[in-house]
């Protein structure tokens, strides 16, 4: 049996590796997602808000520190909102007895969406200009606003059309880590079968 500070510790190195690698994994594939939430959503949902929080303060120094600069560390507002978000639909979900399911996993995807697509374009307006930062959100907004479409209006459907499939992505590697999680690491107050 693991000591809980061992439990944590090996959470912790799970949950950093995956936001890190993911995003890594998408950011030079080019693909139309960041992923750069999953190991979050998968702490806070086995170990608490402030274990997804912590997480994600962690990746969010690592990315900014090496990809973005620091200006993008403002973006770990979305990490920890969507840390918050999971741990209150895993509650809320917990106290009706089901954390399993297909239920279970579209509120887990709507919450982590609106919260994520709000905070995202609010960001991409104020940090960026408006013109989302990666790859695919940029092409889409530049398409959008040659096709005619306002900035506003370009910014906030490029960014709800990535987080999409961002969340659609994130929330499917997140059920599949959890089924794959050996039951020693999952902690009684939390835990997801």
């Amino acid at each position: 049996m693991l000591t809980r500070r061992r439990q944590t510790l090996t959470l912790f190195t799970i949950a950093v590796s995956m936001n890190t690698g993911l995003f890594l994994l998408a950011h030079f594939l080019k693909l139309p997602v960041w992923l750069d939430t999953t190991g979050t959503i998968y702490i806070a949902l086995l170990s608490g808000v402030a274990a997804g929080v912590i997480a994600g303060a962690i990746n969010n120094i690592l990315l900014s520190a090496v990809f973005y600069g620091f200006n993008a560390f403002w973006y770990y507002v979305i990490s920890v909102a969507v840390a918050f978000g999971a741990s209150w639909t895993l509650k809320s979900r917990k106290k009706r007895g089901k954390t399993t399911g297909f239920v279970f996993v579209c509120q887990l995807a709507v919450v982590v969406y609106v919260i994520s697509v709000c905070l995202a374009i609010g960001l991409t307006l104020w940090v960026d200009g408006g013109v989302p930062s990666d790859y695919w959100g940029e092409h889409i907004y530049h398409y959008l606003r040659d096709d005619g479409l306002n900035a506003l209006a370009s910014t906030c459907l490029a960014t709800a059309t990535i987080k999409l499939l961002d969340v659609i992505a994130t929330i499917a590697i997140v059920m599949l880590a959890l089924r794959w999680t050996p039951k020693h690491l999952k902690s009684d107050e939390y835990l997801i079968r």
